[in-house]
């Protein structure tokens, strides 16, 4: 899905990133037979405006923190930690997988399925129980579709400015708390 978006950013930002030039890696072979899937452009650079062919639906999916873009070189960096993660006969394993956003510094990912069509968001940080084994695998949850994925964007959004505005506000009382020592 955010295959040919991250192409369109390429191009039109080669400029000001001259690293992010498309490589010849697995992920660009299979970026090449994805890309007549979905017909995708960038509105603003934050913003991810996905028209698919065969719904004719407009969703507009806009990245804010804490929530990034992954940069195309580490895609497949980020595609072998992940199922690396996961055990052998996972079923993800046989899936073709792009972690295109990512938690700012932290291990968890919001991942198109190229195979099944999901999003599945990718939790590295939290592990659980694998079906009555001692093996431990990440944290994966299924979206029904990308409204669900732009509501929890919003949401870690919103805790995210809240974080900084009371962060703000005790500042601002602690400094209103300070003793005035002019002398006067």
């Amino acid at each position: 899905m955010y295959l040919e978006i991250l192409r369109s950013f390429l191009l039109t930002y080669k400029r000001l990133f001259p690293i992010l030039t498309p490589s010849k890696s697995k992920f660009y072979h299979k970026y090449s037979q994805l890309k007549n899937s979905y017909i995708l452009k960038i509105g603003e650079l934050n913003t991810l405006n996905v028209l698919h062919q065969t719904k004719g639906m407009k969703d507009k999916l806009e990245i804010k923190s804490p929530w990034t873009m992954v940069y195309l070189d580490c895609i497949d960096d980020f595609i072998a930690e992940i199922k690396n993660a996961l055990p052998l006969d996972h079923e993800l394993q046989d899936h073709e997988l792009f972690p295109g956003i990512k938690w700012s510094g932290r291990p968890i990912f919001i991942v198109d399925d190229a195979t099944t069509g999901k999003n599945i968001l990718i939790n590295l940080e939290k592990r659980m129980r694998w079906k009555n084994t001692k093996s431990k695998i990440p944290t994966i949850k299924d979206f029904k579709d990308h409204k669900e994925v732009g509501k929890m964007i919003e949401r870690d959004h919103a805790l995210e400015c809240s974080k900084y505005s009371k962060l703000e506000q005790s500042q601002n009382n602690s400094a209103e708390q300070m003793p005035d020592n002019s002398g006067s």
